[in-house]
């Protein structure tokens, strides 16, 4: 959202507290922003459109800041954070993300973490990478 004005974020995050499927969570470290990290329900978000959503998915996207001095491993150790979240829930099977194509190193990354990529997709934003994560691995 690094195209949107303070008001179009902020817009955003207004409606997003509305929605009963969909959260987002401020990240702080030491007091300091460092991401948002979202979720949603597939079956109550437009993706639900583009791949058969299947009983105990959700939904994650994960926005970090740019750090001032990078840590080595953080990423990883957010995730880990994030994943022990989500997947403390039982009923919640699989992760799905849809990233944009574009963004390579997120892919990556993704990737890396264990993610099996399906489908790209068009949404009205972004051709998006579908990929998901197993509970079982």
């Amino acid at each position: 959202m690094t195209g949107h004005s303070r008001r179009q974020v902020r817009e955003t995050y207004e409606f997003i507290d509305e929605l009963e499927s969909h959260h987002a969570y401020l990240m702080e470290l030491a007091g300091e922003p460092v991401g948002i990290f979202q979720t949603y329900e597939p079956a109550a978000d437009p993706i639900r459109d583009h791949y058969p959503v299947r009983d105990g998915d959700f939904g994650i996207h994960l926005f970090l800041a740019p750090a001032e001095t990078p840590t080595p491993g953080f990423t990883g150790s957010v995730f880990g954070a994030l994943l022990r979240f989500v997947f403390a829930e039982p009923s919640r099977r699989r992760i799905v993300i849809e990233p944009d194509v574009r963004n390579e190193k997120a892919l990556r990354r993704w990737e890396r973490l264990g993610f099996a990529f399906g489908e790209q997709v068009e949404m009205p934003h972004k051709t998006a990478q579908l990929a998901f994560l197993s509970r079982e691995g």
